[in-house]
């Protein structure tokens, strides 16, 4: 029996591959904790290709408890007011942004021990589609100007802050509107972040009870 492992060459080859994963592994290690301790960026909330015209806000999340001292400029006239809470960055919007590209510009960027980044230029483009997933080819009248839009966000206020994820990825929480009827959908991959995503709902003053609501199941996009 023996012999036969010694000699087998498929054995031999596997063998091979088990030790070179096993090395490549031990030495990305290191690098996967110390980028971990490195004050970075974590996330973006929502993610930047899913800002849209009437979102009121941006959370930029780090890893660190940051400095009161950060500052944060928006070209145009798309920054209304910055705060800092533990360790994100809320950056509020103001109404009515356009169709173009802007530029975030976060400096004096460094965490309460001390740690820093360079000067971040983090460039958005709001768009129509995310006023969220709206069907506009379906009934395009109903958002010709951005007076509609206001109006649909003063009465909706929550919509201007989807699509939104959980804060570890349990789930997301995105709309649509389909003849005048708005539903939410919920994405979410365990019982948990199904009512974590509900009581965020909750929160933003929306009646779950009487919302129609589409649940999917699965892993979170």
């Amino acid at each position: 029996m023996d012999m036969y492992h010694q000699s087998n060459p498929n054995l031999i080859k596997l063998r091979r591959y088990s030790l070179v994963l096993f090395i490549l592994i031990i030495i990305s290690l290191p690098s996967f904790f110390l980028y971990n301790l490195r004050f970075h960026i974590v996330r973006f909330n929502p993610d930047l290709k899913s800002i849209s015209i009437i979102t009121p806000k941006i959370e930029v999340n780090t890893n660190k408890v940051l400095s009161k001292e950060i500052k944060v400029e928006i070209d145009g006239n798309a920054l209304k007011n910055f705060e800092i809470v533990n360790k994100k960055i809320i950056i509020n919007l103001n109404s009515g942004l356009d169709q173009k590209e802007y530029t975030m510009t976060i400096s004096n960027f460094k965490d309460t021990s001390g740690d820093s980044m360079s000067i971040q230029k983090i460039k958005f483009t709001p768009t129509i589609k995310n006023v969220s997933n709206l069907t506009i080819s379906s009934n395009p009248e109903a958002f010709q100007s951005m007076s509609n839009y206001d109006t649909f966000l003063s009465n909706n206020p929550v919509l201007g802050l989807l699509p939104y994820t959980g804060q570890n990825f349990e789930y997301l929480i995105t709309y649509d509107i389909n003849n005048g009827s708005l539903i939410f959908n919920i994405y979410y991959d365990s019982p948990q972040g199904k009512l974590d995503a509900l009581n965020f709902l909750s929160v933003q003053n929306v009646d779950v009870g009487k919302s129609i609501i589409n649940y999917v199941f699965g892993p979170v996009p």
